[in-house]
């Protein structure tokens, strides 16, 4: 039932993708319906505009270094920039010059994981452990956690979800036209 939802949500990313504006916050605490059935992306706080100065850049790489830091197993304060558990693994290291729209098909594909499971792909006791998984844990396959999840949208999740950005969906576009593939009996 969720996923023409969904694949509002990709149009509504790829929309502002086409703009050149990469949101960098996917997560479902983000997205509402209207009171027309349309789907809205909120918090656009954290949001980039590709090909203009970061206004976030200085934040964004204090608080990469203070993850690598802390990875690395020394203690340091400070918080992450996002939400741990939809972030991508480029964003995780705080390469700025790797996030583009693919970090944000990376969240997409958090939650369509969540929408066919129930559950995080990655999860931990804290922010450092999210992070720490999103980079080095194996990912579950939706059928392994739920045996009915059909195939096809096993391998279109898998493929938002892959670690190497050249690997996953190019853009939130191509992943809504997978979807849309599979809502309507086509080749996936």
């Amino acid at each position: 039932r969720l996923l023409p939802h969904f694949a509002n949500l990709c149009h509504a990313v790829a929309y502002a993708h086409s703009r050149g504006v990469i949101h960098r916050d996917i997560k479902p605490a983000n997205v509402m319906l209207g009171e027309f059935g349309e789907t809205v992306v909120l918090d656009w706080g954290l949001a980039k505009v590709r090909g203009r100065a970061d206004i976030h850049g200085q934040a964004l790489g204090c608080s990469a270094e203070l993850r690598r830091s802390a990875m690395a197993g020394l203690t340091v304060q400070g918080t992450a920039v996002g939400t741990p558990q939809y972030m991508s693994p480029e964003q995780v290291m705080g390469d700025d010059a790797l996030i583009d729209e693919r970090a944000d098909v990376w969240a997409l594909g958090v939650v369509l994981h969540q929408i066919l499971t129930g559950a995080l792909p990655f999860a931990g006791g804290t922010a450092l452990e999210v992070m720490r998984n999103v980079l080095a844990q194996a990912i579950v396959p939706p059928r392994h956690r739920l045996t009915t999840v059909p195939r096809e949208l096993e391998s279109i999740c898998l493929r938002a979800l892959d670690r190497d950005p050249a690997r996953r969906y190019s853009t939130a576009r191509e992943l809504s036209e997978d979807v849309e593939a599979f809502r309507a009996d086509r080749t996936v």
